[in-house]
């Protein structure tokens, strides 16, 4: 009995761990403000808001990959300040402000638990 609560605490630290590393891994792409380093982290499909224009919905890693980079660089983003993160289930949420040369912007990032990964799903900028 011993040997299965402890294997079972094994499992759900290691998820957590799992879980913390992912969310670390965006958190520095974007205080590095490294949009490939972000895009690494996409989900296969996700949703993206960008300022001032349509929402896309369930777009491609690779096309949502060149939104957000030609973003980074129109904008200048130089860097990101954590405002909160939140975990509901096998779902982060993080939220914050993009630093730019000339103004901020409001991110928030959903990310979710696929496989052995959080992966992000949603991205909004405003």
């Amino acid at each position: 009995m011993r040997t299965i609560a402890l294997l079972m605490s094994f499992v759900f630290w290691g998820a957590v761990s799992v879980s913390a590393q992912s969310v670390s891994e965006v958190v520095t792409a974007l205080k590095q403000a490294n949009a490939d380093k972000v895009t690494d982290n996409f989900d296969s499909v996700i949703d993206l808001k960008m300022p001032e224009k349509a929402e896309l919905k369930s777009i491609g890693k690779t096309q949502a990959s060149v939104v957000l980079s030609s973003f980074f660089d129109q904008s200048k983003i130089t860097g990101f300040e954590m405002g909160s993160q939140r975990e509901l289930a096998s779902t982060v949420y993080i939220t914050g402000k993009l630093q730019s040369t000339e103004k901020t912007y409001n991110i928030t990032i959903m990310l979710k638990t696929k496989g052995d990964k959080q992966q992000i799903i949603t991205v909004r900028i405003g």
